[in-house]
């Protein structure tokens, strides 16, 4: 189970900084390479990453995440995989 904040948070199309420990979010913000996924107790790492943040915001190279990555955990996406899931259920009830 993840959150629907992580998918909010996609659809925006701005950098995530995810504080979270191993799972499903760690796993989509890496995947979808939306931003960076840091242990919530890993002071350095956010550190760094907001750091890396910034630095590429200053190049003018905070880059948006890829359409192609982030359209897959779209809700259109999301829905039909789910009415599939639902409808093998279904057909093998019959």
């Amino acid at each position: 189970m993840v959150t629907q904040k992580v998918f909010e948070y996609l659809r925006a199309r701005r950098p995530i900084l995810a504080l979270v420990p191993d799972g499903v979010c760690r796993q989509v913000i890496d995947e979808t390479r939306a931003g960076a996924s840091i242990y919530p107790a890993d002071i350095p790492g956010i550190k760094q990453a907001i750091l890396n943040f910034y630095a590429r915001w200053r190049r003018n190279e905070l880059a948006v995440p890829p359409w192609d990555r982030l359209s897959y955990y779209s809700r259109r996406q999301l829905t039909n995989q789910l009415a599939s899931r639902l409808n093998s259920i279904i057909s093998l009830d019959k």
